[in-house]
């Protein structure tokens, strides 16, 4: 009833040990030389299969990574030319000011640096929304694009819905 034969086999990439491969059976086996290169063999190509597998994951996160760095470039520099232009517009009110111009020119100017502000704030915003992660991770379809018209739903006075008709179906790869 218990086990009979039983072998064995280290995983390795790299150097690094990744696991074991063990075979066994209740019947009683003696291993030749040939079933033990082709177990070593099985061990090979488990332990080649189980690096491409760390090495796509990596490679996954690494672009994830990348993208994410470039979405909080992106905003840095948004933010920095939107900061930029804020300030000048109330360098030039406060300009405006000294020299006594009429307050519907101190005014325009204060304006513009508000329209801008909210401006950046907004863009803001939608870059941080960027930053988080995919929109289909752990979601259907359906799902995502619910939570993009709750989302976008009355910003900058736009109204969104969302229809879904039929049974969701999956989608081709």
């Amino acid at each position: 009833n218990g086990l009979r034969y039983h072998a064995s086999i280290p995983l390795y990439a790299h150097g690094r040990q990744l696991g074991v491969l063990n075979v066994a059976s209740t019947d009683w086996r003696e291993l030749s030389s040939d079933d033990l290169r082709l177990l070593y063999t099985v061990g090979d190509l488990l332990s080649i299969a189980v690096e491409r597998a760390r090495l796509f994951e990596h490679s996954a996160d690494l672009g994830a990574l990348e993208e994410r760095n470039r979405l909080a470039r992106e905003l840095h520099d948004t933010l920095a030319q939107s900061l930029a232009a804020i300030a000048l517009q109330l360098e030039s009110a406060d300009a405006l000011l000294e020299a006594g111009a009429p307050a519907g020119r101190i005014s325009a100017a204060v304006q513009r640096a508000m329209e801008l502000t909210r401006a950046s704030l907004e863009e803001a915003r939608r870059s941080v929304l960027d930053l988080r992660a995919a929109p289909l991770e752990g979601r259907s379809l359906s799902e995502a694009l619910a939570g993009l018209v709750e989302a976008t739903d009355g910003r900058d006075g736009l109204r969104a819905s969302l229809e879904l008709i039929g049974a969701a179906r999956p989608l081709p790869l």
